[in-house]
């Protein structure tokens, strides 16, 4: 059910703004098995001792998607069975990093048959892998069937603002002109924090140039590896702006993005209290204010609590997205006009 509502809404996405795509040309393989244990025992071989930390992964290959049902977990002793207790359950904060993994690679899946990658080209990661975070927030409580395709992705948004101490000048260019900051494990969390935030600017600011280079890229042959300088003049071709002037935009609207409103969560949780010099600061505070009332709202700005200081207590309170739910955000304005869309984002 949860990969039917991304396809559906993945193509009613980007008819709305403007993108022609293929039907994918035979069916799209998911294998899920019915535990975690039996999921290691298929993987392991491809993943080795990571399968432990992997979830769920698509193979670029065998263009097949791998995973363990999400919904096997019971509840209250009872086995989920309805399509209520499914997405009841998905819906959940503590199951919003699941869900984000096995949308993240059912997208990757979809792109590559869809037209919009070919599969075995040499497709740069930062894109490849940011149009895939894009779509990564779903709203699974939405009737509609997709209601958050192009929200901010609170995660990558908080590691990419952390990122930018010690951000070099010029780093764009080195971020699209080859993979290599991906692959290394100094530097690939803050690779893929940037790529979100790349994708999410230039789909937002540059709807029709970001197109165009998808298609332009679409129609690249297998097998065959670009230099640094090629992928350089392909984003060029597509974009045509001058480099400084477009890392400066890009960081500048970036470091605009604001969350207005937090709705909090009220469920108990186990996770020590964030607390400064031993008494719970600010954001700590505020959850517990939260937790008071189950529907009540922090009209507080996000910004009375730094999001450095958030993401640095992340690692006691679980995570971010365990204790805010899509908040609304200060959207960008689009640099040229494209279709609307009731799916296009905040």
């Amino acid at each position: 059910a949860l990969y039917e509502r991304l396809y559906s809404s993945f193509y009613t996405y980007w008819d709305h703004r403007g993108l022609e795509l293929t039907e994918p040309t035979q069916p799209l393989v998911a294998v899920v098995f019915d535990s975690k244990a039996s999921y290691a025992r298929y993987a392991r071989p491809e993943l080795g001792d990571a399968v432990a930390s992997i979830i769920g992964y698509y193979n670029l290959q065998n263009n097949r998607v791998a995973m363990f049902d999400l919904t096997s977990t019971s509840v209250g002793g009872a086995r989920l069975g309805t399509m209520a207790q499914i997405n009841a359950a998905l819906a959940r904060p503590e199951a919003a990093d699941m869900v984000a993994t096995i949308i993240h690679e059912a997208t990757h899946q979809l792109a590559y048959n869809a037209g919009i990658h070919q599969r075995l080209a040499d497709i740069p990661l930062w894109l490849s892998e940011g149009f895939a975070m894009y779509f990564e927030t779903p709203d699974l409580k939405s009737k509609r069937g997709w209601a958050g395709i192009g929200n901010v992705n609170r995660p990558r948004l908080i590691r990419f603002r952390q990122s930018l101490r010690t951000r070099q000048e010029g780093a764009l260019q080195a971020l699209l002109a080859d993979d290599n900051q991906f692959r290394d494990t100094k530097t690939a969390h803050n690779a893929y924090a940037e790529a979100w935030a790349l994708n999410y600017f230039l789909m937002k600011r540059y709807p029709k140039e970001y197109n165009s280079y998808l298609t332009a890229l679409s129609k690249k042959g297998p097998l065959l590896s670009d230099t640094r300088e090629e992928r350089r003049e392909q984003f060029q071709d597509a974009f045509q702006v001058d480099w400084p002037d477009l890392e400066r935009e890009f960081l500048q609207q970036i470091r605009r993005l604001r969350y207005e409103r937090v709705e909090l969560v009220t469920e108990q949780v186990s996770y020590p209290w964030p607390t400064t010099n031993g008494s719970p600061n600010a954001f700590a505070r505020i959850l517990l204010a939260g937790w008071a009332s189950r529907k009540r709202r922090c009209s507080a700005a996000w910004d009375s609590c730094s999001t450095e200081t958030c993401a640095s207590e992340s690692g006691r309170i679980s995570s971010l997205s365990a204790v805010a739910k899509t908040p609304t955000m200060k959207s960008l304005p689009n640099r040229t006009s494209a279709p609307s869309t009731s799916q296009a984002g905040p």
